[in-house]
């Protein structure tokens, strides 16, 4: 998702006209995939927020991929996102230092990781964020499918009340 989003805004950088070679328009798609990889950000942060102690591999997943998540430290709609990550990487970071040059694997960082959960369940205060919000966007006459759809519904669970139920036609047929 994040390789995707990354590659339209390059894309976009590069090429200043919002057209690619089919003529479809790019910035809608840059646009949902920036929603999405926000989305995925969040809730990342309500794990690590409500549930610290609880996700040490997703803890694991933030440190090996922490070079991917500087490419969105420097975008306005990502870096509030990315501080709790940060915070979280440079902290487990110092820790693996203090281990030194020893064989560093990925059952010796888990155990790390774990280990420093347990002994302080969270080891870092961490930003809050804003509850997670989603917005609705009903679309036009959406009546036109819903009454129709709720009164076939209607009628096949009462098909043997009501006489002659199967003869309704509640949805309009449009010619190609």
């Amino acid at each position: 998702m994040g390789k995707k989003y990354l590659k339209l805004e390059t894309k976009n950088f590069e090429v200043q006209s919002s057209t690619n070679e089919e003529g479809e328009d790019d910035s809608s798609d840059r646009l949902i995939f920036g929603d999405m990889l926000c989305l995925i950000l969040e809730i990342v942060n309500a794990a690590l927020l409500k549930n610290f102690s609880a996700n040490p591999h997703l803890i694991y997943a933030l440190l090996q991929q922490q070079q991917f998540f500087s490419n969105f430290r420097s975008s306005a709609k990502f870096s509030v996102l990315i501080e709790n990550i940060d915070m979280v990487n440079i902290f487990f970071n110092s820790r693996l230092e203090e281990i030194g040059s020893e064989e560093v694997n990925y059952e010796a960082i888990l155990k790390m990781i774990t280990k420093f959960i347990e002994a302080q369940p969270r080891p870092i205060q961490l930003n809050p964020l804003p509850e997670i919000g989603f917005k609705y966007e009903e679309e036009r006459n959406a009546d036109e499918f819903f009454c129709p759809y709720s009164w076939s519904l209607f009628a096949t669970q009462n098909e043997t009340r009501i006489e002659g139920a199967h003869h309704l036609e509640f949805f309009k047929h449009f010619s190609g």
